[in-house]
């Protein structure tokens, strides 16, 4: 079961704390919003005192074709990077933002889709990330819609890994040494599984039913199988990371 928000009440997950303050990083979740005429933001990391400092990975309903945005904001500088093809309303979709340094980004929607961006930004005094919304001086563009997965890694990940995480992959399986946030978000467990950041619930967001991810053996995440329904988990045998030589447990949301 992943988190579900409803932006009529402003529900959201926020801690006042970041893993990454700059370049390189990447940020990545699974996601869906339930409309093509607005924007939302699944994750962002920003300056709280600011309303000119962040980065945000959002649903860019207002512009043509609907795209995913990946957005650096410095001052009056707004770098954009724009995926090629559209996302679908209600429908889950693989997110990523990769911050490769303050002149060089690009986001992914499902894997592919890849648009990029060189405008230099380098945003200033990072200490919130926020889930849901865009948590500077001024919160907004609130998410109407399901989140899960939501990770972040103090590199920039390579296509191919990217492509990894849209097929389902765990983020534990995909660079896990560089990894430093990761918040699976099943049923109502917020927290980061990996670096120990307690996120916050406010205005109470629900749960709804979680994307299938593939894990890695002896990780067990959810309910286990037979013990009165919800998540599904098979851990047949032990995988430090995709290619390891080991089966993957597979997790299945419901």
């Amino acid at each position: 079961m992943a988190r579900l928000f409803a932006s009529a009440s402003s529900e959201y997950l926020e801690i006042d704390s970041t893993p990454v303050t700059a370049a390189p990083f990447t940020v990545a979740g699974w996601a869906y919003f339930g409309s093509l005429t607005e924007n939302a933001v699944a994750m962002a990391i920003a300056d709280k005192d600011s309303g000119t400092a962040y980065w945000t990975l959002q649903f860019y309903g207002t512009q043509a074709g609907d795209p995913v945005l990946w957005q650096a904001r410095s001052g009056g500088t707004y770098a954009l990077a724009m995926s090629t093809s559209g996302y679908s309303a209600g429908t889950w979709h693989h997110l990523c933002g990769v911050e490769t340094a303050s002149n060089s980004r690009a986001v992914f929607l499902d894997g592919g889709s890849k648009g990029t961006n060189s405008d230099t930004a380098s945003p200033a005094g990072a200490d919130r990330l926020s889930l849901g919304r865009v948590g500077d001086s001024s919160p907004g563009l609130y998410l109407n819609g399901g989140l899960a997965e939501a990770a972040i890694w103090n590199v920039a990940l390579t296509d191919a890994e990217v492509a990894l995480l849209a097929r389902g992959y765990s983020p534990l399986l995909v660079r896990p040494e560089s990894l430093v946030f990761y918040a699976p978000l099943i049923r109502d467990t917020d927290d980061d599984i990996v670096g120990g950041l307690q996120l916050t619930a406010y205005n109470t967001p629900s749960i709804t039913a979680h994307p299938r991810i593939i894990y890695p053996g002896r990780v067990q995440i959810g309910v286990p199988a037979g013990a009165g329904g919800g998540d599904v988990t098979v851990a047949p045998s032990s995988a430090a990371a995709v290619g390891a030589g080991s089966d993957p447990a597979v997790v299945l949301g419901g």
